[in-house]
């Protein structure tokens, strides 16, 4: 799905670590040429709790949060609409301090760049998503999943036990 985005970053499989309905997923990245490139843009950050790789988080029901080696975060809100089929989507780059000394218009780019990534990851998933038929598909089977889509299975289920106890 994300073959030129997230793909540059040849992650490993997941780690999967779930507490209660949410959940979060950290990969190494196994590109060694990029995570050397990353390792020294680090350098320029003020991170109070670097992250070694990529990291998704997932604060069911309607949050993520992502980040690759803590140099910028993707803040995610998903709400649901009215009108069926459609959902609200809103994202914010959020930015990781800069080291004293490091003047903040030498990452502008950098920073622009993140952000037409996280785009570009945005639109891949919509692609994905709009060929689901959405007339007949049952969302509750979760037969038809790979191992690697183990958090959406954890999602759903959350997701069942949440609308069978009528909390939502």
């Amino acid at each position: 799905v994300h073959t030129d985005t997230l793909g540059r970053l040849s992650l490993s499989d997941p780690e999967n670590v779930y507490v209660a309905d949410n959940s979060t997923a950290s990969f190494q990245i196994t590109d060694a040429s990029v995570a050397k490139k990353l390792k020294s843009a680090a350098r320029l950050f003020s991170r109070t709790e670097p992250i070694d790789g990529y990291i998704s988080i997932y604060l069911f029901p309607f949050t993520m949060l992502t980040s690759t080696c803590g140099l910028s975060y993707s803040l995610q809100n998903f709400f649901p609409s009215v009108q069926e089929q459609k959902t609200h989507f809103y994202s914010r780059l959020l930015k990781t301090s800069l080291r004293a000394g490091v003047p903040a218009v030498s990452m502008d780019h950098f920073f622009l760049s993140t952000a037409e990534v996280n785009r570009q990851v945005f639109r891949e998933d919509h692609h994905i998503c709009s060929r689901i038929p959405i007339q007949g598909y049952d969302w509750n089977d979760v037969s038809r999943l790979s191992v690697d889509e183990e958090k959406i299975i954890h999602f759903r289920k959350s997701l069942q036990r949440v609308a069978s106890a009528g909390e939502c």
